[in-house]
């Protein structure tokens, strides 16, 4: 039902498919994310969510998931709210995006491919372990690779430059285990974290996700990173 109020330019209604395809790339793309990261984020399949920006319906569910990841209440793609105009939407993510950058820090991420990336992870004071997307029958594999690397990151003060190349290649031979079980492990390192307290770290990422369907799909090269958490060393 449509209702027309003098000074509202939008209109009371459930969004259609349409709209709600507009809306789910605009907030995407402003937060830097790829289609496949959201996908993932919001465990939804990445044909799934081409259907969605393509303007086709797909289930409630996949609706509320998608709405959850982006940083909207679960209703906002389904229940019946003022729609605004393209305009509106336009300058309302551009709001929601100045906020996000107050709350968030931006780090570069890259698939682990060199022995390189590895040694960037042994140095800093705190690691961030992110397997939240493995399969429950994964979980091994995953734990184990994150026990290795805080194996090595205890000790690497220790290690002499050829010892800590071998340590940063059996860390590359547990991901590339990782990854033959259709995952992507991207890595990264925050050089100054704004942690909880107003103290400021360097942080290891580790960002474990399935692979992408496509074949060429773009993966990310950047995390949005929650600022203020608490730390701990290790």
């Amino acid at each position: 039902m449509t209702t027309e109020v003098s000074g509202i330019k939008g209109e009371y209604r459930r969004p259609n498919p349409g709209e709600i395809a507009m809306l789910v790339r605009m907030f995407r793309q402003a937060r830097g994310m790829k289609q496949v990261v959201l996908a993932a984020s919001a465990d939804v399949a990445e044909r799934t969510l081409e259907r969605l920006e393509a303007g086709k319906p797909v289930s409630a569910e996949t609706y509320r998931r998608v709405a959850v990841e982006l940083g909207l209440d679960g209703g906002a793609f389904t229940d019946a709210r003022y729609i605004a105009t393209p305009e509106e939407a336009a300058e309302r993510v551009v709001r929601q995006f100045a906020e996000l950058e107050k709350t968030h820090v931006r780090v570069p991420v890259a698939r682990a491919t060199d022995p390189r990336q590895i040694l960037r992870l042994l140095d800093p004071a705190a690691l961030i372990f992110d397997d939240s997307q493995i399969k429950v029958e994964h979980l091994e594999p995953s734990t184990e690779l994150k026990q290795l690397l805080l194996d090595w990151r205890d000790i690497a003060s220790d290690l002499n430059e050829p010892g800590k190349l071998d340590a940063a290649k059996g860390v590359l031979d547990s991901i590339r285990l990782l990854e033959s079980l259709g995952y992507v492990v991207n890595v990264g390192v925050a050089d100054s974290y704004p942690a909880y307290g107003n103290s400021i770290w360097t942080m290891a990422l580790v960002n474990v996700f399935p692979r992408p369907t496509k074949a060429h799909a773009a993966l990310p090269n950047e995390v949005l990173l929650k600022s203020g958490l608490k730390m701990s060393l290790g």
